[in-house]
């Protein structure tokens, strides 16, 4: 009966020394940065369109959607025709995030009217519970507005096949 007591507590014992081991390793898990930025860019209705999806935890997901005539009923559809994934190093993920976070805080809502071209690109970044997100809705206000803009689709762009690449 002693042995069985004396196996009982060092098994309770261990018990709790794992589970204080696992409640350290969470809590240091808790204070890590997880973000997931999502890019789409829109051009004319007969242009393709992209989402792409990048996280610090993954590798880059890059959507390429085209419409299409239904032809039964005229209108016009949204299919996926192509999916690529691919890595990138740490280094330009983290250009990537930072030029996000800077485009995300320099955004300013437009201060006169203008007539929207069709092209727009729209930034978001989910960050730990909190999402940001900016449009840029004409070509001239994407041109101007942010130069980090284009250095993010130049990041993601030089690893895609010419046909593939986001505008």
């Amino acid at each position: 009966m002693k042995k069985l007591i004396l196996f009982v507590l060092i098994i309770t014992l261990f018990s709790c020394n794992e589970r204080k081991r696992h409640g350290k390793m969470n809590d240091s898990n808790k204070s890590q940065n997880f973000w997931t930025i999502y890019i789409r860019t829109y051009g004319a209705p007969w242009e393709p369109y992209f989402c792409v999806t990048i996280a610090n935890t993954d590798s880059i997901s890059v959507e390429k959607y085209i419409s299409k005539n239904d032809s039964i009923n005229g209108k016009s559809k949204c299919f996926l025709e192509k999916k690529i994934k691919f890595n990138i190093t740490n280094e330009e993920r983290l250009e990537i995030y930072n030029l996000t976070k800077r485009t995300l805080k320099e955004f300013d809502f437009p201060k006169h009217e203008h007539s929207f071209d069709g092209a727009s690109i729209s930034i978001e970044l989910n960050e730990n519970e909190t999402s940001l997100k900016c449009e840029y809705d004409y070509i001239g206000e994407i041109e101007n507005a942010s130069p980090d803009v284009e250095k993010i689709v130049n990041l993601i762009n030089k690893n895609l096949d010419k046909k593939d690449m986001i505008y």
